[in-house]
């Protein structure tokens, strides 16, 4: 039973004080305010604010008040001449204010310039190059002041959090961004778990191999190495099943999945811009195609869908979870890119996970280009670690699998599954006594309720619908529609797991539209393009 409402959070109030006119106020900071609980503010010495970022120009960057937290940044001028691209080597210390996942690493970053710091008395140094020092803490007056050498990047109107924040140029907005973290987000809310797989696309169950794809020796590096490869198959190529292959599969489950890739593999199948029914009308032909896979070779394949190319329209990802889909991959590019003009796209790249138009989105990198430093945002804010590729990036067999997979278990406990479980541990949780308050960054969670727990409620401050309707299902199976911010009686629950799912906006409904005709060309498409890849190595 339901008892009373969760109180929400009041929101953090921070001095912004600028010795200079910038365009930060106007942009980057509102863009902030989306992302997190505060609000700032240019007013100095307000009695409710707790916080402070000093924008200052010229060299002497130094705390503007010792009574409350503060961070420093060097003001930049928004007009200055072109930008410098300095690709510089970084080492953070094995401090505790350096944030999990960068602490003690050495890694490559990209800035434009950065300030000399003047010495400061017991100060620490978090990140430094060479001998300069980029990023410090000292504590005053029972405070604790960050100073960063490295000024803001550029703003505009059209600037999303992603433009800012991406694996190449990330370390002038990583001071900030922990800054503002620390001091919104309650120090006794659990992150996501780690969680991680690999995705191939294209790869199908015909034959043993996949071009330089092959399943057996991948499971033995798998289970050697500690890391799961979950392949993206096309629907139509459903047609056949190979027995041995899907033995391979049957007997991996732990190192192997599948997950599902489009429809016919049509370029845009997934972007065009048609009615819900014809959506769903598409998205039932790919699911049937897979029921028919699975009963032929007794596997499970995840309701998860990688758009063909990335391409993937809003009207698309508002129809998967009413046909059983728990998520969409997509990474945060192709997703801006083929969704122009949503209000949403300037937030993407900062939650664990999407949630758009009621579909859980979990982002993926490619292997080429900075994938580590994407794997260190990636766990840095709670998302899953999931690079993708095609069966060319195994030309030299598994080595980069295995190189990566020994880098990313070097986060600590990663749990390597299948892309649907992934979509199931996107969530935070807070206990306090006997209660538990949980985070939802999904539609749907596999949850287990903390020793003590007795009540649960889902945080009207996630980034779920505060209006969206939730169904629990409890250890005895029977099920309860839970509100956003309302707590729910779990008196004697035994076992501990809870499904906790959000009802879709778009409820299942009957419809007349024919599943879309599959042309000849098609087909011939697909059997030459499986031919080449057979034929490459």
């Amino acid at each position: 039973m339901t008892t009373q409402s969760v109180r929400p959070k009041a929101l953090c109030q921070l001095q912004i004080p600028c010795t200079g006119g910038s365009d930060y106020a106007e942009h980057l900071f509102p863009l902030l305010e989306q992302l997190f609980p505060l609000r700032f503010s240019s007013a100095m010495h307000e009695p409710t604010a707790i916080a402070a970022v000093a924008l200052v120009r010229g060299p002497h960057l130094k705390p503007i008040a010792d009574h409350i937290p503060s961070l420093t940044i060097p003001f930049s001028d928004q007009h200055a001449a072109e930008e410098r691209n300095l690709d510089i080597d970084v080492r953070f210390s094995d401090v505790l204010d350096v944030p999990v996942p960068f602490r003690g690493r050495r890694i490559v970053a990209n800035v434009n310039a950065w300030h000399k710091l003047p010495k400061t008395e017991n100060e620490v140094a978090l990140a430094s190059t060479g001998q300069s020092r980029l990023w410090t803490v000292h504590a005053s007056a029972g405070a604790r002041h960050f100073i960063s050498a490295i000024p803001l990047p550029r703003v505009t109107s059209d600037t999303s959090f992603n433009d800012l924040f991406h694996a190449d140029r990330f370390l002038a907005l990583l001071p900030l961004i922990q800054f503002l973290r620390a001091i919104t987000r309650p120090r006794e809310y659990e992150p996501p778990p780690l969680r991680a797989t690999y995705i191939i696309d294209d790869p199908n169950l015909h034959w043993p191999r996949y071009g330089y794809v092959d399943y057996g020796h991948i499971a033995e590096q798998a289970e050697k190495e500690n890391y799961h490869v979950a392949f993206a198959t096309i629907p139509l190529d459903a047609w056949v099943t190979h027995s041995a292959t899907a033995r391979i599969f049957r007997n991996s489950t732990r190192r192997l999945s599948l997950l599902i890739h489009g429809n016919n593999h049509a370029r845009g199948e997934l972007a065009r811009h048609q009615s819900v029914s014809e959506s769903m009308a598409l998205l039932r032909q790919a699911t049937a195609r897979i029921e028919r896979l699975e009963q032929s070779s007794g596997l499970r394949v995840s309701r998860v869908m990688v758009p063909p190319h990335g391409a993937c329209s809003s009207h698309m990802l508002a129809a998967l979870p009413a046909c059983g889909f728990d998520a969409a991959c997509v990474s945060t590019g192709s997703l801006r890119f083929h969704n122009k003009g949503r209000p949403w796209a300037r937030r993407l790249g900062f939650l664990p996970c999407e949630l758009i138009e009621g579909c859980a989105v979990l982002p993926r990198w490619g292997f080429a280009g900075s994938v580590k430093n994407a794997l260190l945002l990636a766990a840095f804010l709670g998302q899953p670690l999931i690079v993708r590729g095609h069966h060319q990036d195994l030309k030299h067999g598994a080595d980069v699998l295995n190189d990566l997979a020994r880098f990313t278990n070097g986060f600590g406990n990663v749990r390597w599954t299948n892309a649907a479980n992934l979509a199931r541990m996107n969530y935070a949780c807070q206990s306090d006594g006997d209660r538990c308050l949980v985070q939802p960054f999904g539609v749907e969670l596999q949850f287990t309720l903390p020793p003590f727990a007795r009540q649960l409620a889902l945080a009207p401050d996630g980034n779920a619908d505060p209006t969206a309707q939730w169904q629990v299902t409890l250890p005895d199976g029977s099920m309860q529609v839970l509100s956003c911010g309302k707590w729910l009686s779990l008196a004697g629950a035994e076992p501990r797991q809870l499904r906790i799912r959000r009802l879709p906006a778009i409820e299942p409904q009957a419809t007349d539209v024919r599943p879309p005709r599959t042309h000849p060309g098609l087909v011939m498409r697909r059997l030459l393009t499986e031919a080449r890849d057979r034929l490459c190595f």
